[in-house]
Order: structure tokens, then C-alpha cells, then sequence
């Protein structure tokens, strides 16, 4: 009986490690990848094209895109676009989407009355994403993208601050960017 339970251990220990480490094998592989695309299309988001890139065409089908943040540089949303939206290979890309960046957008100032017989103010803010769909191969702009993300909180009656004058709403999120690509990813 103990010979069977250390036998099942080893097992178990061996598929664990098996699996563990085919993941991190292949999350290495993907981050790689990745930089790969980044570097070649980076120079789309300074609107040049990449010769090696297929055209965007108005055919059906899925068209093959890249993600890059601000600059030309990896974004943390790079390796979450899904996998029936990303090239096979360096040539396959038709589309890069160039994020810009997130901004602020200022919905409401609240003042309140300071113990010290000032004023303080308040702001909040709304998070707007502004992004740039641009065609890989002549590095063409296709659509501008502007969301907006959740609105932030109204201002309390009392409010507790530390060092910070300002309301965030949260950020917009991938769902929301993904959303907005879908009419000229999938046609």
C-alpha cells in the first residue's frame, strides 16, 4: 500500500510539474512573440508602413491585428487580444490598433468649507481612452476611437482626502476597446 501511494505522489508530482511548466514554456514563448510584433509595427504609430504586412481589405474574414501602446511600445493589453485575432505570422498582420492613452475629462467640482475658514475644491473626473486604428501595411489611419469609461462618484457631503483633490471614475476597460473593434476585425 505505501509503494502504490508514492507511486501515485510521483505521478501526480511529474503532471503537476509537467503542466506548470509547459505553461510558463509557453507564456515565455507568447511574451517573445509578442515583442516581435511590437518591434516590427511599432513604426505605425507614427502612420509609416510595414512592406511586409498583408493589406486590409473589406473582405470577410477576421483581419489580423496588433496592439501597441503609447509610443509604438508594448501595452498591457498587447497579449490579451484574442487568438483567432492575432497573425500567424509577421506578414499576416493587417491592422494595428495605437493606443494613446488614457486622459481625464472633468465632470464636477464640489467645494468645501475648510475648519480654517477656506475653500477647498473637489474634482471629479471621467477616464476617456483615446486610441488610433491605423492599416499596417501603408501605416494609413482607419478610425479614430475615443471611450469613455465609467463615470466617476458624485461628491459626498464630507469628503476624507489625503493628498489627493480628485475623483476617478475607473478605467476603460479591454471589453470596452474590444468592442469597439469588432466592426473592422471581423467582417
Amino acid at each position: 500500500m505505501e509503494k502504490k501511494f508514492k507511486i501515485i505522489i510521483l505521478i501526480t508530482f511529474i503532471t503537476s510539474f509537467s503542466v506548470t511548466t509547459g505553461f510558463l514554456i509557453w507564456s515565455i514563448y507568447d511574451y517573445y512573440t509578442f515583442q516581435i510584433y511590437v518591434d516590427t509595427y511599432s513604426p505605425v504609430y507614427q502612420g509609416v508602413g510595414v512592406n511586409k504586412a498583408s493589406n486590409y481589405t473589406n473582405e470577410s474574414g477576421i483581419h489580423p491585428i496588433v496592439l501597441l501602446g503609447p509610443d509604438g511600445t508594448r501595452h498591457k493589453w498587447t497579449t490579451e487580444i484574442p487568438s483567432s485575432w492575432r497573425p500567424k505570422s509577421i506578414s499576416d498582420v493587417e491592422l494595428v490598433i495605437c493606443i494613446y492613452g488614457e486622459r481625464g475629462r472633468g465632470i464636477e467640482s464640489c467645494p468645501y468649507e475648510l475648519p480654517s475658514g477656506g475653500i477647498f475644491y473637489i474634482t471629479t473626473v471621467q477616464l476617456i481612452l483615446d486610441a488610433n486604428l491605423r492599416e499596417a501595411k501603408t501605416g494609413r489611419s482607419i478610425t479614430n476611437i475615443t471611450i469613455e469609461g465609467p463615470m466617476p462618484r458624485h461628491c459626498g457631503a464630507i469628503e476624507y482626502i489625503d493628498n489627493d483633490d480628485t475623483i476617478y471614475g475607473s478605467h476603460v476597460s479591454f471589453t470596452q476597446l474590444i468592442e469597439e473593434l469588432i466592426p473592422y476585425i471581423i467582417i
